[in-house]
């Protein structure tokens, strides 16, 4: 819904814009690797890989969206869900938090958040990693589905390019070990744990 009433602020990306965001991403996985994060060195080409497909990006529909979306800053109240903090992604600049982006970055935001709100609950819980593991990828389905649903059901649907979903969840990840690394040592777990999580998705065990 939140997406649905901003498509009022609907352009088109242009391969500038692309650009940007595929060079974006790889000065953070750069960033990333001269802090030397082992499991990024040893997986930099998967990575590589993954992050190069948003300078494909071209023509894909932007708009004015949250750019800093995750369970953190979205608030129940009275049975309402209220989505808080548009100051955009806090490792940008002022100007470039301003600029349209693709929904699947706002998309990619929350479902990556989802799996990191797991790797907590295995850190300080006792639940099953298995079961934990096997409700996580449930969320991410369950929002991912619904949130299609509901997209197309008010009828822009066309705004939301799953493509990018996996390239900028990888682009969170990457974020969060070098705020991790510059600021906050004790989450560095969470990083750790999501990016093998995140690059073996759909990879048979």
């Amino acid at each position: 819904e939140l997406h649905a009433a901003l498509s009022t602020t609907a352009t088109v990306a242009s391969a500038a814009d692309a650009a940007r965001w595929r060079d974006d991403a790889m000065d953070t996985l750069d960033t990333v690797i001269r802090l030397g994060h082992p499991g990024v060195v040893a997986r930099r080409g998967e990575i590589e890989v993954l992050l190069s497909g948003l300078g494909g990006l071209a023509g894909t529909p932007v708009i004015e969206g949250h750019g800093d979306l995750h369970v953190g800053q979205v608030l129940c109240s009275r049975g309402r869900f209220v989505v808080t903090d548009f100051d955009g992604n806090p490792v940008l600049t002022a100007p470039e938090r301003m600029l349209p982006i693709p929904a699947a970055l706002d998309v990619a935001g929350m479902t990556q958040s989802l799996a990191h709100a797991a790797i907590v609950a295995a850190k300080y819980t006792a639940l099953d990693p298995a079961t934990l593991a096997a409700v996580s990828a449930a969320g991410r389905t369950a929002f991912l589905t619904a949130y299609t649903r509901r997209l197309d059901t008010l009828g822009h649907g066309h705004l939301f390019d799953p493509a990018a979903l996996g390239a900028f969840r990888a682009q969170q990840v990457l974020r969060e070990i070098v705020y991790a690394a510059r600021h906050l040592p004790r989450w560095m777990y969470v990083p750790d744990a999501a990016l093998p999580a995140l690059l073996d998705e759909g990879t048979p065990t």
